[in-house]
């Protein structure tokens, strides 16, 4: 079964990488706005941070009440939405900094 936990209280992630359920929920946006609002994400926008455990509560109302496909179909719009840095020619990987923080 999958876990819904966040590793610490501290972590953030970006209203980009918000921005992704609605978009992987294609026409039940505004299912997935009410989701995100229910679990304490309001008025999501890029360049906002929003608790982990929040975005991770919203993903276990949508694996429960919807389903583990629709999980799938967010997770393959993430990419499109969220902005990662680009990668140092020092370190040659892609950093998710950019998108999570710890506060």
């Amino acid at each position: 079964m999958a876990q819904f936990k966040a590793l610490s209280t501290n972590v953030e992630v970006n209203g980009e990488t918000v921005l992704s359920v609605a978009a992987g929920m294609g026409a039940m946006k505004t299912m997935a706005r009410a989701i995100l609002e229910t679990n304490g994400i309001k008025n999501h926008k890029p360049g906002q941070w929003f608790k982990q455990q929040d975005w991770l509560n919203a993903f276990k109302q949508i694996s429960e009440s919807i389903g583990p496909n629709t999980l799938s179909q967010i997770g393959q719009k993430i990419p499109e939405n969220a902005q990662f840095r680009r990668p140092s020619t020092r370190l040659k990987r892609l950093s998710l900094s950019s998108t999570l923080r710890t506060i």
